[in-house]
Order: structure tokens, then C-alpha cells, then sequence
């Protein structure tokens, strides 16, 4: 804080802390209440590797999709990630189409079929999500179904495969679309992909939470700006 701030300042400066902590904790209790409504109550103790500021921040950006949106997800797991999904669709009346072969092909600890796990972590929202057990680069837009509203790209993290899984989902998404990427600045082939995107100037940053980046189509204006007249 510095020196020269005056009472009134500091006071504003900490109220304003003070609503921020309020609406986060507001925000994560309504989260909480929504997986408990749908069964889900243990999603936070799925297995995971995407953080739970990570996986907040997926619900925030379902629930904040247009009515009757369409959400894919391209990797799930054990289903943590789907069920904050599933959550956040179930405020928009849309719908999760969960894509994975579910046999840990990518994943340490050796191949296994995770998918009855999997089904079992995310029950309480079946009536919300739509499983397709099949590889990412052999997915057809009949596979979808329609517009996607949200993409979540968390599959193979590899700089040609994140490439590939971008280069399927950007034609499938709606005009205002977001597509968002795990591991964007831990993974050097996601990063990559992800900058590719940003540099060839149709997409611009829409957001971050830890490692998770999203994207979504720019909407460039001209420069210099037109000036705003006072009123």
C-alpha cells in the first residue's frame, strides 16, 4: 500500500477485497450446492490432474453458455472434469458429450479400462452427458451432432494431436464458442498449439486458471480507436 493513500483509500481498497472473498465464497457455494443436487458431491475427490481452481472455472464457463448449449470434452478420465461440466450445463438446460477411449493409453500407470469407473464418478449426471468411446483424430462432425458451445481439449498433450483436436473443434464451434485447453503452460506441445492459434489472429485469450487456457473468435477493432465523446 502506498504511503501517500488516505483513510478513505484504504477503507475502499478493503472493502473491495472484502466483496471480492464475499462473491468467490458465494460462487463456490452454489457450486457445491449444484453437485450436491445432482449427486455428484464427490467430484472434488475425483483423481485428477486439473486443479480445483481449474475445475471451477470449467463450471463457470458452462454455466455461463447460452440455453441448451452443446459442450464437448475431449479427454475425460475418471470423469472429475465432466462432473463440473455436467454441473455447469445443468444451469443451461445443455448437454456434455464426454470423448475418450477410457483404456489410459496416454496416462501413466499403463493401459487399463477406466470407463466403468468413470461412469460410476459422473451417475448422478448421466441424464447430462453423452459417452463416445473413440479416438480424437478419428472423430466426424456427425460424431457432435451440431454447434459447440464449449470445448474442452484435455487429451493427448502432444504438440500434433493438440494441433489436430484444435483443428476438428474450431469449425464445429459457435460464433461466440470458447475452446478451452488443460496444461496450456506446463505442456510445451499444447502451449505451442495454443500460440499457433493466437498468432494467426482469428482468436484471441478469453481467460486463464492455473494451467488452463481459453480461447475464443476475435472481434478486432480498428487503430486508433474512434474517440468517445464526452457527454
Amino acid at each position: 500500500m502506498k504511503p501517500q493513500d488516505s483513510l478513505f483509500d484504504r477503507a475502499i481498497d478493503s472493502l473491495a477485497f472484502r466483496f471480492q472473498r464475499l462473491a468467490e465464497h458465494a460462487q463456490r457455494a452454489r457450486l457445491r450446492h449444484q453437485l450436491q443436487r445432482l449427486g455428484l458431491g464427490q467430484a472434488f475427490t475425483i483423481h485428477t490432474w486439473t486443479r480445483p481452481e481449474e475445475l471451477e472455472a470449467l463450471y463457470q464457463l458452462a454455466a455461463h453458455c447460452k440455453r441448451g448449449a452443446r459442450i464437448v470434452e475431449l479427454g475425460s478420465y475418471l470423469g472429475a472434469s465432466t462432473c463440473f461440466l455436467a454441473a455447469g450445463a445443468s444451469n443451461v438446460q445443455g448437454t456434455v458429450t464426454a470423448i475418450d477411449l477410457w483404456n489410459n493409453e496416454t496416462i501413466a500407470g499403463g493401459h487399463r479400462d477406466t470407463f466403468a469407473e468413470f461412469q460410476r464418478n459422473t451417475a448422478g449426471a448421466a441424464h447430462l452427458v453423452r459417452t463416445l468411446r473413440k479416438r480424437t483424430q478419428d472423430l466426424t462432425a456427425e460424431d457432435i451432432g451440431g454447434p459447440i458451445d464449449l470445448a474442452f481439449i484435455d487429451a493427448d498433450h502432444s504438440y500434433e494431436a493438440t494441433r489436430s483436436d484444435a483443428a476438428f473443434i474450431a469449425p464445429q464451434l459457435a460464433p461466440d464458442g470458447v475452446i478451452a485447453f488443460h496444461d496450456a503452460t506446463t505442456f510445451a506441445g499444447v502451449g505451442r498449439a495454443v500460440a499457433e492459434l493466437l498468432q494467426g489472429g482469428e482468436w484471441c485469450l478469453g481467460g486463464q486458471a492455473a494451467s488452463m487456457i481459453w480461447i475464443r473468435r476475435a472481434n478486432w477493432k480498428s487503430w486508433p480507436p474512434e474517440p468517445v465523446n464526452a457527454s
